[in-house]
């Protein structure tokens, strides 16, 4: 196989002695992580049958084809990254019946279509990622939506990613004098102004801050003069 790491695999070897097989015991794991492992194929069958597994990371790889609906009988699953790879079609329903899903990143995929009503009432989910910015795919219960296309970073855990303050209210991108020049005051030690860049982490936490609604923030700022 084309696998950067594919040691143990297709072997005789123990099952937790294989690469990616983590939180195995006597031949039986929960965990399997094989993200960015240049993994090329459809999301095989096989896998279904691990009804053990509490966390599967296949994100960062070349996976094509559909998800299968079949992935609905894993029914221990609290993790499901399959992020930036080329699978495609719709979202399957049987993901809504994996009650013990808790995390879900589909997004940099070619899945077109609605986010089915099922996933969004499961109780537990506290994170859904899809490529829910353009038309191409529909969510009513994303935490987090991304361009159609666009391939982002790989995260390990998407409930501990991002590195700006997460909130579901709409920016302006309206720049803020007084608090600018206030951060750049207290920014010592840097030879250059660490916001001329608009590119850079520190220009958009200063602008999500600028256009925040919460003004404990801004508060907490003041106070450092």
């Amino acid at each position: 196989a084309g696998w950067d790491q594919n040691t143990g695999w297709l072997t005789d070897d123990d099952a937790c002695s294989w690469f990616g097989v983590e939180d195995c015991h006597s031949g039986i794991s929960s965990s399997l992580n094989l993200s960015e492992n240049n993994l090329v194929g459809e999301i095989p069958l096989e896998l279904m049958n691990m009804r053990t597994l509490k966390s599967i990371n296949f994100a960062g790889n070349s996976l094509y084809g559909v998800i299968p609906p079949e992935i609905g009988k894993l029914n221990l699953l609290e993790m499901l990254l399959l992020d930036n790879n080329v699978l495609s079609g719709p979202f399957p329903n049987e993901l809504g019946n994996i009650s013990t899903l808790k995390q879900l990143t589909l997004n940099s995929n070619e899945l077109k279509g609605t986010v089915p009503a099922d996933v969004c009432s499961l109780p537990g989910l506290v994170e859904l990622w899809a490529d829910c910015l353009g038309p191409e795919v529909t969510c009513e219960c994303c935490t987090k939506c991304f361009k159609y296309g666009e391939v982002h970073s790989i995260i390990e855990d998407p409930s501990d990613t991002n590195p700006l303050p997460d909130t579901n209210e709409p920016s302006n991108d309206e720049e803020n004098p007084e608090l600018k020049s206030m951060l750049i005051t207290h920014m010592t030690g840097l030879e250059e102004n660490p916001l001329s860049d608009t590119e850079t982490p520190a220009y958009r936490a200063y602008l999500w801050l600028a256009n925040s609604s919460n003004l404990n923030e801004l508060d907490d700022f003041r106070k450092l003069r």
